[in-house]
């Protein structure tokens, strides 16, 4: 049936203020918590450092993606690799003209540009909530609710690229709503800074936006050109042949995988092959999600999906994909919520599995105040459970992820590996590999059963959009302007 999308509710602004301020408090002490821990617990801003770490070495005409500046400039910003590991090189594994504005921020004292990029990352969050918003038409709680635990804590926590990538895709989603061509392709060119998430975004783009094609073309190659600059054409030869190719390797047996190659590799698939899968699977995903999109536009849905929808469809299978990342699913689903298919239970199902990151388990500690209100603002919302359905709801996720942390057993002393392959010349993925392939597949059991909830969430959200895409409608009914919701 065709229906308005909801209204704001009176005061929901200044909850959602609430809700993102208090969320920010707790996240901040968590962080420094762990970052006054003497064994630097849980890797706080780790992946920051190591962009800080490529950025100094680009910045000093050194290789960013050798071990060596890498891994000494790390120990000195903030100490050894968290499980106590000072041979450890954590990897950078960006294109060049991704780690240009590092080779800035490295000119700071690494505490100085740690905070910049700590208030820079909620002010990403919070400008793509409100944009989100207003795209989805969604009471401004349930946005907040949706990107609060799996943007600002588990992103942000980390230091991590998706709350500036999920801005562009904001950004560039209503630019094209806007019919704002040169906007949009500049945003898509931000979203790269995630490649193989702003990819889809850039596929997206050019299929559904013939006149953003021509900026975007000069801006990829004006950001070819800018790597080529600052690295040389050697480099960037060896980022494409060796880097890349090193970093999906390291990760195939990372527990914390969400990957269809870590997957099959639990099946026994060789690692080459399943690498293979995953890429194939990744491609498969993009152009599903872009054909969806083209369909769902035609029978009047939002013109945003048309980039919203293929980076939503990018972590359904894939050779890299973390649980951060999952974030890029959310803003499809909301405008889907909105505006497409209201108050869709299956589709807040969804939402509600997404916005709950099952797989940090650290979140419980600090955060399950916020866990909690997630659960209730979402829940009541889009679900209209009762109080003590959403209690319920709430207390079963928290008990049940308890009691699965309480399993959690140690990593074990790999020291002997990880140094077999420290050598300063190697690439920084050298002792990373050690690392992934001598600890991390110690907890399998306990990691995969949290990955259950959010491998639901894909496959609903995924079944969903098709059956939308393909719905029957009667040929009688009249079609809505373009923008406007669409039949569900």
């Amino acid at each position: 049936m065709v229906g308005a999308a909801p209204a704001a509710r009176p005061g929901s602004q200044r909850a959602a203020l609430w809700i993102f301020v208090f969320a920010l408090a707790a996240t901040a002490i968590e962080g420094a918590a762990l970052h006054v821990n003497a064994l630097h617990f849980a890797g706080f801003m780790l992946d920051f450092r190591a962009f800080y770490c490529a950025g100094a070495a680009l910045d000093a005409g050194a290789d960013p993606y050798r071990a060596e500046p890498l891994r000494s400039c790390e120990v000195a910003a903030y100490g050894a690799f968290p499980q106590g590991y000072p041979q450890v090189a954590v990897p950078a594994p960006l294109p060049g003209y991704a780690i240009a504005p590092f080779a800035l921020l490295a000119r700071l004292p690494y505490n100085v540009a740690a905070a910049l990029w700590l208030l820079a990352s909620a002010l990403a969050i919070a400008a793509s909530a409100l944009l989100l918003a207003g795209l989805s038409r969604l009471p401004a709680p349930v946005v907040w609710a949706a990107l609060l635990l799996p943007v600002a804590l588990v992103s942000g926590f980390l230091g991590q690229l998706v709350p500036f990538a999920l801005l562009a895709l904001a950004v560039c989603a209503r630019a094209v709503e806007a019919e704002q061509p040169r906007v949009a392709a500049l945003a898509a060119l931000g979203s790269l800074i995630e490649p193989h998430f702003g990819l889809p975004v850039c596929l997206g783009l050019a299929l559904g936006m013939p006149r953003a094609r021509l900026p975007l073309g000069a801006l990829l190659a004006a950001a070819a050109a800018l790597s080529i600059v600052l690295l040389g054409v050697e480099r960037n030869l060896e980022y494409v042949r060796a880097v890349l190719p090193a970093h999906l390797a390291s990760e195939v047996g990372n527990e914390e995988q969400y990957s269809l190659t870590h997957v099959l590799n639990l099946a026994g698939v060789p690692d080459w092959l399943a690498l293979q899968l995953g890429s194939l699977s990744y491609a498969v995903a993009i152009v599903a999600g872009a054909l969806l999109a083209l369909r769902l536009v035609r029978q009047g849905a939002p013109r945003s999906l048309f980039v919203l929808l293929p980076a939503a469809f990018a972590p359904l299978g894939g050779s890299f994909v973390h649980l951060q990342q999952m974030a890029f699913v959310i803003p499809a689903l909301l405008v889907l919520l909105g505006r497409v298919a209201l108050r869709n239970a299956w589709l807040g199902s969804a939402l509600l599995l997404l916005a709950l990151p099952f797989g940090n388990f650290t979140f419980l500690f600090v955060t399950a105040p916020f866990a909690l209100a997630t659960v209730t603002v979402l829940a009541r919302d889009q679900l209209r459970l009762s109080w003590l359905a959403t209690l319920s709801l709430a207390v079963a996720v928290l008990a049940a992820i308890c009691a699965m942390t309480a399993a959690f057993a140690p990593r074990p002393d790999v020291h002997a590996a990880v140094a077999a392959v420290s050598g300063a010349g190697l690439l920084a993925e050298a002792t990373w590999d050690a690392l992934i392939r001598s600890s991390y597949h110690s907890n399998v059991a306990l990691f995969t059963l949290s990955k259950v909830p959010t491998y639901a969430a894909l496959a609903i959200f995924a079944i969903v959009t098709y059956r939308l895409a393909f719905a029957k409608r009667d040929d009688n009914a009249p079609v809505e302007p373009e923008g406007a919701p669409c039949v569900a």
